[in-house]
């Protein structure tokens, strides 16, 4: 039944023995190996197609965004950049977008977890 699931390979920006450990413990029995690096996405082929599919996912959810804050019903809303902190158009929209009352519309995420 399911997945026979032998391998699982983890692109971190963590510590990878971390979450490797982590994982091995949560999977303990399941004879699956993990394979949990840094920059993963240069040296395995199934990492960076996944990489692909992901990017290309987000910006099709985004693109379809619709944003419930009054006033964001021009397209030109949704030119948000890559959304990485380094990005200048992610900056910017973020400068443009910020209100001294309300702070970010929703679709700002503010944290991140990943295990």
């Amino acid at each position: 039944e399911g997945t026979d699931l032998k391998e699982v390979y983890v692109d971190t920006v963590g510590p990878p023995d971390k979450y490797k450990k982590k994982l091995e413990n949560y999977f303990a029995g399941s004879g699956i190996s993990f394979v949990v690096e840094s920059k993963a996405d240069d040296s395995y082929r199934c990492v960076s197609a996944a990489s692909i599919v992901a990017k290309f996912h987000r910006d099709a959810f985004l693109k379809n965004w619709e944003f419930i804050e009054p006033g964001f019903k021009d397209p030109s809303h949704k030119v948000f950049g890559c959304g990485y902190p380094g990005d200048d158009i992610t900056k910017e929209w973020l400068k443009e977008h910020y209100d001294k009352v309300f702070g970010f519309p929703t679709i700002v995420r503010f944290s991140w977890s990943t295990c």
